[in-house]
């Protein structure tokens, strides 16, 4: 029986949902949603590469899109021992959100940081519900300065000039952190300011810029697994699974709003998942004194074997001005160097000594830290390059339930290591 290309249909559209329907075929095995940003035929832009998605029979829903965009979509249909098929693409434009005079604006939660890789002139950002076009625009890896067009819905959409510096903008194009402030124009009194987003404490994820791909949960990430056949489990927390076909990609990077944060490496000697700690666990702060004398225990950082990135270890008669000195379990210690390419990811060894409570890594600027245990003393763990930052500090806490209050843990340094970018 031939593989026959299925055909497929978009049955609605929402704000930032696509909704697509198919008839099934009987020889067909497995389906796949692919879609990406809709670039009509003669722009200059290059289409982007296409996005896919596990898919179930019939029907799929696409959803973390921008509103008021154009995307295309395409079904790719699988059948016994031959190459997939494809649909021919079906394009399809989100809806625009729809404002009422007098009626109070919402409450925009922003749940997505992961950076947007790039800005370009002529791209649509939202703020607060508004639609910010961009007129210039500098940066990368998520942080953008530049020029733009605000749109305000309740004046007949009536458009007034705003210039923004070293704001954040995740990959749905939301504002996630910053301000957006109109600029002022002799003759114009309409000057106003977008409400502004500020997180400046945010703790941030560098991995998903590090890699392949990257998978965004709206629900909190329990478990990921690998299955027998090579694909990806993702487990929440209330138990639902999605399932994942890595592709082509070597790496990927699953992250949530809360719970763990996992990253997965495929090379030819086989799978490996990384993983960090939840973010809402994460301490912002550097070590006090205190926590810098206590002594549960120590992690002493040394070169793997796969390193890509240079280390420098202090070593006997090693001049010690090279050196930061640091206090780690009441001794004055020198802390080595490692080196990372930003937007990169290398790996260093962890050894830990005599420590017998829970362990993890965390960057000084706060950024989350993958690691996985390799034996029962040594950790394997990966560095990504700060985009933001030439110059942080890896840390490794040691932590423990307060005796004072069980609702809060103690927590010690047990290793210290300067990473540069």
């Amino acid at each position: 029986m031939p593989c026959r290309a299925p055909e497929l249909t978009v049955s609605s559209t929402a704000q930032n949902t696509v909704h697509l329907r198919w008839e099934p075929a009987e020889e067909h095995r497995r389906y796949l949603i692919q879609f990406r940003q809709y670039v009509p035929p003669g722009k200059e832009d290059a289409p982007d590469e296409w996005n896919t998605l596990e898919a179930e029979v019939g029907k799929a829903m696409v959803d973390r899109l921008r509103e008021n965009s154009d995307y295309e979509f395409r079904l790719v249909a699988f059948c016994t021992s031959q190459e997939p098929v494809y649909s021919a693409p079906v394009v399809a434009r989100t809806a625009r959100r729809e404002f009422r005079c007098g009626e109070e604006l919402s409450y925009v939660k922003i749940d997505n940081f992961n950076p947007l890789p790039m800005l370009r002139k002529g791209d649509i950002i939202t703020a607060a519900g508004f639609e910010v076009r961009v007129l210039e625009v500098e940066g990368s890896n998520g942080y953008f300065s530049g020029r733009g067009v605000v749109t305000i819905p309740w004046m007949s959409y009536i458009k007034l000039e705003v210039a923004f510096e070293d704001i954040y903008v995740n990959e749905l194009y939301q504002l996630a952190e910053g301000q957006i402030q109109a600029v002022y124009r002799m003759g114009n009194a309409l000057v106003t300011g977008l409400p502004s987003v500020n997180r400046r404490n945010r703790i941030r994820n560098p991995y998903p810029q590090a890699c392949d791909r990257s998978i965004s949960m709206d629900s909190t990430v329990a478990q990921v697994t690998l299955a027998l056949d090579g694909q990806i489990v993702i487990t929440t927390t209330a138990g639902e699974q999605k399932i994942v076909d890595p592709g082509q990609a070597k790496t990927l990077a699953i992250t949530s709003p809360e719970g763990k944060q996992y990253f997965v490496e495929r090379n030819e000697k086989g799978t490996v998942i990384y993983e960090a700690p939840p973010i809402v666990n994460q301490d912002r702060t550097k070590p006090t004194q205190e926590e810098r004398i206590r002594n549960r225990g120590k992690v002493f950082f040394s070169a793997h074997p796969e390193q890509k990135y240079g280390i420098d270890l202090p070593a006997e008669g090693d001049p010690v001005e090279n050196y930061k000195k640091r206090t780690l379990g009441a001794e004055e210690t020198l802390i080595g160097w490692k080196a990372v390419a930003q937007g990169q990811t290398d790996k260093i060894t962890a050894e830990e000594q005599g420590i017998t409570d829970s362990l993890y890594f965390a960057m000084a600027s706060g950024n989350v830290v993958m690691s996985r245990r390799e034996e029962e003393n040594r950790r394997e763990v990966l560095l990504a390059g700060n985009p933001q930052e030439e110059e942080d500090g890896l840390y490794a806490w040691t932590t423990k339930k307060n005796a004072g209050d069980s609702a809060k843990r103690e927590r010690t340094l047990a290793g210290e290591l300067m990473v540069v970018s």
